[in-house]
């Protein structure tokens, strides 16, 4: 009953995961321009 297979992430997910990340950073770095008026 080995799952080594189960265990890996699959890239579809961490796609996803890494462009929501991409997104979030993008838009902190957005809003802090904003707020410090750079």
């Amino acid at each position: 009953m080995t799952r080594s297979r189960d265990h890996k992430p699959r890239p579809v997910l961490r796609a996803l995961v890494s462009g929501a990340a991409a997104g979030l950073v993008r838009a902190l770095i957005t809003l802090a321009r904003d707020h410090l008026g750079w």
